[in-house]
């Protein structure tokens, strides 16, 4: 018989985009013990939520062992920063073509 999948509901409150309620669940589950590699899975699944509600604050105290989930977060937020103000500063530029036409 196989084990119980201990990550089913967060996986599928992640996948589902229910993302707040993916966080609550990956807190949930962080008090079981579970083997390394469901342990880096949740936390994984963890910092995807954060990021997926904009929250990237929390996204890097998050205590993994790698960083390459950090960096990669990290990245998410600048690149998402950046194409913001661009989209912003061109929204506003056109506004003061246009105002000072007239």
């Amino acid at each position: 018989m196989t084990d119980p999948d201990e990550l089913y509901t967060l996986r599928a409150q992640y996948w589902l985009g229910h993302y707040q309620l993916a966080v609550e669940e990956a807190r949930a589950v962080a008090r079981r013990p579970m083997n390394p590699a469901l342990k880096a899975e949740r936390e994984e699944l963890l910092a995807r939520s954060y990021t997926a509600l904009g929250q990237y604050n929390k996204v890097t105290s998050i205590d993994t062992p790698g960083t390459l989930l950090l960096i990669s977060v990290q990245y998410i937020e600048l690149s998402s920063n950046i194409s913001f103000f661009s989209a912003q500063s061109s929204v506003v530029e056109s506004s003061v073509r246009s105002c000072c036409r007239q």
